[in-house]
């Protein structure tokens, strides 16, 4: 709830200790997978289907490169707000919450 997306201007913005906090991603495919985390927030997402959401072509696309979206997604969460949001089940996928 405290969440502010802008997919026009691909900006996010949260509120933290009452001031609003912007997420800023390194790189722009970061920005596309954390969105279609949000979309399928707390569900179990395999890589398949990360590949077909996020990449133009995902069949020529390597998992590596979502894998290091999702390290960079996990590593501007715990510097802004020391909570790592995405969860790894071993070859099963992936799962973004913020609860605990």
């Amino acid at each position: 709830e405290n969440l502010i997306i802008n997919i026009k201007k691909k900006t996010i913005f949260y509120e933290k200790d009452g001031e609003m906090v912007e997420i800023l991603f390194k790189k722009k495919f970061d920005f596309s997978v954390f969105l279609y985390f949000m979309r399928n927030y707390e569900s179990i997402i395999n890589m398949s289907n990360l590949l077909n959401a996020t990449c133009s072509e995902p069949e020529y696309t390597k998992d590596s490169l979502v894998e290091a979206s999702i390290s960079s997604i996990r590593k501007t969460f715990l510097n802004l707000f020391d909570i790592n949001p995405i969860k790894a089940f071993k070859k099963v996928g992936y799962r973004f919450s913020l609860g605990v």
